[in-house]
């Protein structure tokens, strides 16, 4: 056999497994992407599953927190609402023209003595004052048992 056939042969055999090797390699390529991406999908669907019911979970603990808060800013405003108009002890305001328990006309509370009522304007300056106190307050304390609740300050 000339060595020209043999050469012809080698370059013949060397091409075949050549063509053959790429597509046998680019198969496995194409089967280990499509594996990954099936398995890149479950991780996802695993992952929006977990999300899906922790996102339930804080959602009820927040409706809870938002109403036991709601609650507290009502009973707030309810007590103010239903309050008697605010006074000033003796001790702050001092006698003025020997008179420690003026009563006015328009208090009402003639049993009540011992300084003197606050204008309709000045209680609910301090009425609003103690009320925007205690919301800050109670928005304060919803803000720890959210942390509270959902393991934030671990």
């Amino acid at each position: 056999m000339p060595w020209w056939v043999s050469a012809l042969v080698l370059i013949a055999a060397s091409l075949f497994f050549e063509f053959h090797g790429r597509s046998f390699v680019q198969r496995q390529w194409n089967s280990d992407k499509v594996v990954q991406t099936q398995l890149a999908k479950i991780k996802q669907e695993q992952r929006d599953a977990e999300n899906s019911q922790l996102k339930t979970q804080q959602t009820t603990i927040s409706s809870t927190i938002q109403k036991v808060h709601d609650d507290e800013i009502s009973r707030l405003t309810t007590a103010l609402n239903d309050s008697r108009r605010l006074r000033i002890g003796s001790q702050f305001c001092g006698a003025t023209s020997g008179q420690t328990d003026t009563q006015s006309a328009t208090s009402g509370a003639a049993a009540d003595t011992g300084g003197r009522v606050l204008s309709e304007e000045m209680d609910r300056a301090v009425k609003q004052l103690i009320f925007e106190s205690e919301q800050v307050a109670a928005t304060g304390r919803a803000a720890q048992a959210f942390i509270r609740e959902n393991g934030l300050g671990e």
